[in-house]
């Protein structure tokens, strides 16, 4: 009986040793996901950056205050808490810490996350008030352009003086304020628009970034660009969109493009021409009015319409262009966009590449 009674105390202990062995892990266990998953040592440093950033607060609501008060009073100098660029916190608050960087600006005299991409303390700045900085749009970061919410640059803003120039046939020739005699066009924009820039007189130079996939019928006809560099990216440029650009020396026509479209270079004037052999159509008066001293033309040309290379009023006995084609198909194309008007130059040299 007595053996009986500690067989059973034994079992009882074992099974109360199991149990707390089970409790003991379990406990273990929750724990270690408390303080790895936003638990005690998360806590701990959430309070202490929020107790930071609330000082850092309190010195920037003071600053703010001491600001006012010099500006009512006529003795403040140029403002710190500038009201459109963004102010390195650091720089204005001293005691803010080296491992906080980056993460807050000051904007308008007011406190916003330094980056846009969410980051660890994105939540806790939250909480404080502290907001994102919002992406401004293009037309907010140029506004001297204006553009559509689709990347479409339309042509100059409201904000740039356009002053009228003269009207001739019913249109419009107008001139800028010299400081966008040049302008830059930005990136993000894929499309310059039908008239952008038409007959703007004294639109001398203009950068087009890689992005921009087609430039529209106009767009810079009647301007004054000598030079231009179209990117890779470039696949479409609509009629005449550089038509009338007699100060105009330099152009690539870039590869993808298919189409030469109506009177796209008409009287521009360029020396040399080289068109890629990814086109296939050269249209009526695509380069006409102009004094080519070469022009090459690729064995992917199937069709030159009528006046491609007419030359128009220009003294023929002045011109002596050289025609570099790259296949006698290309040749008899040529031959015929000249005789289409019956007015063949008298000199007319043809190379063809492809019997060398």
């Amino acid at each position: 009986m007595k053996n009986l009674r500690n067989s059973k105390t034994s079992g009882i202990s074992l099974v109360a040793l199991i149990v707390t062995i089970i409790v003991l892990i379990i406990l273990t266990a929750a724990v270690i996901v408390t303080f790895m998953e936003g638990g005690i040592i998360d806590r701990a440093k959430e309070a202490v950056f929020k107790s930071d950033i609330r000082t850092y607060q309190e010195i920037l609501a003071v600053k703010k205050a001491e600001e006012q008060i010099k500006l009512a009073t006529g003795n403040g100098g140029e403002s710190e808490l500038n009201a459109t660029e963004l102010v390195d916190i650091q720089g204005l608050i001293p005691e803010f810490k080296e491992e906080y960087k980056d993460l807050i600006v000051i904007s308008n005299g007011e406190m916003i996350l330094g980056s846009r991409e969410e980051n660890p303390y994105s939540t806790w700045l939250a909480d404080l008030g502290i907001a994102k900085i919002e992406e401004e749009s293009l037309s907010e970061k140029y506004p001297h352009l204006n553009i559509s919410d689709d990347g479409i640059l339309l042509g100059f803003s409201d904000l740039v003086e356009k002053t009228e120039e003269y009207v001739e046939d019913d249109i419009l020739y107008y001139s800028v304020p010299d400081k966008y005699k040049s302008i830059v066009i930005p990136e993000g924009i894929v499309s310059i628009a039908d008239e952008a820039f038409y007959n703007c007189i004294n639109l001398e130079n203009v950068t087009i970034p890689n992005g921009v996939i087609s430039i529209g019928e106009y767009a810079f006809s009647g301007t004054a660009i000598s030079s231009i560099v179209l990117p890779s990216t470039v696949k479409e440029i609509g009629a005449s969109a550089f038509e009338g650009c007699g100060n105009l020396t330099t152009i690539n026509i870039p590869h993808g493009v298919e189409i030469i479209n109506e009177f796209t270079f008409y009287g521009i004037n360029a020396k040399n021409i080289v068109i890629p052999n990814s086109v296939k159509c050269i249209k009526i008066a695509a380069f006409s009015s102009n004094s080519f001293e070469s022009v090459t033309i690729p064995s992917s040309v199937e069709i030159i319409e009528e006046e491609a290379f007419y030359e128009g009023s220009i003294n023929y006995e002045e011109i002596n262009t050289t025609y570099i084609v790259g296949s006698e198909t290309v040749k008899e194309l040529l031959l015929n966009s000249f005789s289409a008007y019956g007015d063949m130059p008298e000199d007319l040299i043809i190379v063809d590449t492809s019997i060398n």
